[in-house]
């Protein structure tokens, strides 16, 4: 009885439907299936999803953006507040043109699930923003006259938003 030969495109197919499959370990069959195919888009893909999209060139899928309001945890000598959210708009106006309610996840696939790993299925993540310490600087500044002083700034990306692009 002859054995039939099994191609890596027919491993590669049974791996996507086994659930206990890694992604990291689909994307190097991929990164091998793109080089023997002489495929350097699909190659560079796999690659980028394995080590992150790294760089301000570097252009990430659509798929890889999500929605993400932007949240503040700051206080006064009469109040605090955690997890508050804020508009684009309360930003200092330097910053208002380079941030929106949009995060570009550039994670490689292995930290995304890190990140799904430590969290709970309904929790959100609070992901720092660029240069946050200095904006959270500069709006206290700005509210010196009402003595408050703002700690941290965030975008908070929910669980499944970071489930979904490994989907």
């Amino acid at each position: 009885m002859g054995r039939s030969k099994r191609t890596s495109i027919d491993r590669l197919e049974e791996d996507v439907l086994d659930e206990s499959i890694a992604t990291q370990s689909l994307l190097k069959t991929v990164v091998v299936l793109g080089g023997r195919a002489f495929s350097q888009p699909l190659r560079k893909w796999a690659l980028n999803e394995l080590r992150g999209y790294n760089g301000p060139l570097e252009e990430i899928p659509q798929y890889r953006t999500v929605g993400a309001p932007i949240q503040a945890d700051s206080r006064s000598p009469f109040w605090e507040m955690r997890n508050q959210i804020i508009s684009v708009f309360d930003l200092p106006k330097f910053a208002q043109e380079d941030l929106d309610e949009v995060f570009p996840v550039r994670y490689s696939v292995a930290k995304i699930q890190s990140l799904i790993t430590g969290h709970g299925e309904n929790e959100t993540i609070k992901l720092q923003l660029p240069a946050a310490p200095e904006l959270a600087r500069v709006m206290s500044y700005e509210r010196r006259d009402e003595r408050v002083i703002v700690e941290s700034l965030y975008w908070a990306v929910h669980v499944s938003a970071l489930q979904d692009i490994l989907e």
